[in-house]
């Protein structure tokens, strides 16, 4: 393998100095802890995002929660595929929340959509 030349050395600098690599904030905010209790499940779950990645525990309590969100399983799927948002979700006292409430809003808009162009599972087709 050669050694870069002192043309791509300058390039990559180049880049590297002109992205704002210094600015963390964006990253700093993301991460988040919180605890999910399913209230019709008497499951609990510690969940956490680091790093951009969404990581999460079972039958554990997060030891940096934010907040606790208490719901039913049903409920989260209605969130998740914004069929209710959440703030009618705790208007209507299908959610409750213990702690920084706006970390859950932050946590729901950092989500995807996505927008459904095919069928992700068809049906078996017969010749």
């Amino acid at each position: 393998m050669n050694d870069a030349t002192p043309i791509t050395i300058a390039q990559n600098r180049a880049v590297l100095d002109a992205l704002p690599f210094g600015d963390t904030q964006d990253f700093d905010d993301a991460r988040r802890g919180f605890d999910w209790v399913f209230s019709d499940l008497g499951r609990r779950y510690a969940l956490n995002l680091d790093n951009c990645a969404l990581t999460y525990l079972a039958d554990r309590r997060s030891d940096r929660a934010d907040a606790t969100v208490t719901l039913e399983r049903a409920v989260l799927t209605r969130l998740v595929l914004q069929e209710l948002a959440l703030s009618d979700a705790l208007g209507k006292g299908l959610v409750t929340i213990d702690g920084d409430a706006s970390a859950v809003a932050d946590l729901f808009g950092l989500l995807d959509e996505f927008t459904l162009m095919f069928e992700v599972i068809e049906p078996k087709r017969t010749a």
